[in-house]
């Protein structure tokens, strides 16, 4: 086998840096490699010099958005910056986001191909970990001392969560359901879609995401669209499917395995439910001054006055650190970003990526940070189809 066909040393330094990017980027509290802010940036920028000629040279339209983004979040920062000038947290949503996916709009086929194996591979050891977590109900990695307290405290595997390489349960799901969105619209070969498929799903039930189980398990029939339509071997396909569908059934409706999906409580019982409802009712203990122009410490303070475990609506947590005038403009930048990158897919799988990611974040507070649009940019670049065979039109503008 000639390794050279497969990466160059120059491809080795961008899928390593790369990763050194996206590990660093969930900030970890406990773990071995204790990556921070500083080594994601210095790494980001690291990749953009090595990169720099080619950015330069072949800089397009599709730059265009992301510009926009990293301007505004310029005026963005200046304007925090006076506002609090101990925070500096609006530099990690637009700058990462930014460069990241510039960095990955101009790499090279040899550079998407090793960071697409080493990401698949990360992916399939947080599901190796999420599953390890889950057979010794200890959560290993975690965001806060207080959330892994309270974690492994718990004795009983219908609640038992597990988290993985994110450190939480909630952001864990949010990027595995968008990650496995992207391998099953991907060009990859049935087999390891089927693979992925099985695994992931087996992980969104370890983590017990109810919101992310549904909506993953949905997204997964369109997996099995052209296996059904090909009339060849048609009936055993159909039973295939049907044995597979049935399987996880028994399994959930039989077993621990994602417990709170069938929760017999669901409804106005069900605390987590009631909270992401609770939620909208935010704007009735802000003042004007804070809804217009918002502030950082809003979500905790929320959190305690309204007695909620977290504001688990992204695009609120949004407007409440930014402000409804800037975090309207920074929600309508990346999801416009998003909806014109999706332009390679074709209508049917543009429609389910770009809304899944919305439904989602409506019951998920981490869109507020840029670790989920990391991810979803680079499943994006890493497993969208060829632009050269693209038949659909591709330009952002």
């Amino acid at each position: 086998m000639n390794l050279s066909k497969l990466f160059t040393l120059e491809s080795l330094l961008y899928a390593t840096v790369l990763f050194i990017i996206v590990y660093s980027s969930l900030q970890i509290k406990k773990t071995p490699i204790p990556f921070g802010a500083t080594i994601t940036y210095a790494s980001m920028f690291l990749l953009f010099y090595v990169k720099r000629k080619l950015i330069l040279k072949s800089s397009n339209n599709n730059d265009v958005p992301l510009f926009r983004i990293l301007v505004f979040g310029c005026l963005v920062l200046i304007f925090k910056s006076l506002q609090d000038k101990s925070t500096f947290e609006p530099i990690f949503l637009f700058f990462q986001v930014f460069l990241v996916a510039l960095l990955l709009e101009h790499a090279s086929k040899q550079d998407l191909r090793l960071s697409k194996i080493m990401f698949v591979l990360f992916i399939v050891a947080n599901c190796l970990l999420i599953f390890y977590e889950r057979k010794t109900m200890t959560v290993l990695l975690w965001d806060s001392e207080e959330y892994s307290t309270n974690r492994n405290d718990i004795h009983d595997l219908a609640i038992f969560r597990s988290s993985g390489f994110t450190g939480h349960p909630v952001l864990g799901g949010f990027i595995l359901s968008i990650v496995l969105a992207f391998i099953q619209m991907s060009k990859m070969k049935q087999n390891f879609k089927y693979i992925l498929t099985i695994l992931m799903f087996f992980a969104l039930l370890c983590i017990n995401s109810r919101a992310n189980i549904g909506m993953s398990g949905l997204v997964s029939l369109y997996l099995f669209k052209d296996a059904l339509l090909n009339k060849k071997h048609r009936f055993f396909k159909v039973l295939a499917v049907f044995l597979g569908f049935y399987f996880f059934y028994d399994l959930i409706a039989t077993t621990d395995f994602g417990g709170r999906l069938l929760n017999t409580e669901s409804g106005t019982n069900d605390e987590s439910t009631m909270a992401r409802i609770e939620v909208f009712s935010f704007t009735d203990y802000l003042t004007w001054n804070e809804l217009l122009w918002g502030n950082f410490y809003l979500v905790e303070y929320l959190m305690l006055i309204m007695g909620l475990d977290g504001i688990e609506n992204g695009y609120i947590v949004i407007v409440l650190k930014y402000g409804l005038l800037a975090g309207s403009i920074l929600i309508v930048l990346l999801t416009s970003y998003q909806w014109k990158a999706l332009r390679v897919y074709p209508k049917d799988q543009r429609i389910i990526l770009f809304l899944l990611f919305i439904l989602i974040a409506n019951t998920n507070p981490h869109i507020g940070h840029s670790i989920p649009w990391i991810f979803w940019i680079l499943s994006y670049y890493l497993f969208r189809p060829s632009m050269e065979k693209a038949t659909h039109k591709s330009s952002y503008i």
